[in-house]
């Protein structure tokens, strides 16, 4: 499993475009984002489930943001890690 996680720093803002090309480029089955924002956040999810990860958790408002490719093995996990946060 390919993991990849990244400070987007305030939402990522102006970089969003970037943000996703960049994150798209690496292809990982699982992305985790921290200083996610729900205003430009939505932007970035759409982006994102365009691309391939359909699967999206979140920790709003602390600010984490998951997404991954398959639903079902990796939802669990990811359940059980915001449920911690």
């Amino acid at each position: 499993m390919t993991l990849l996680t990244w400070n987007i720093r305030h939402g990522g803002g102006r970089r969003l475009a970037r943000i996703v090309e960049e994150i798209a480029a690496h292809d990982p089955e699982v992305i985790a984002l921290t200083e996610y924002r729900t205003s430009p956040g939505k932007a970035l999810c759409t982006a994102l489930v365009e691309r391939g990860w359909p699967h999206v958790q979140t920790t709003n408002p602390k600010a984490l943001l998951c997404f991954c490719t398959s639903g079902l093995s990796v939802s669990a996990s990811l359940a059980t890690l915001l449920a911690e946060f």
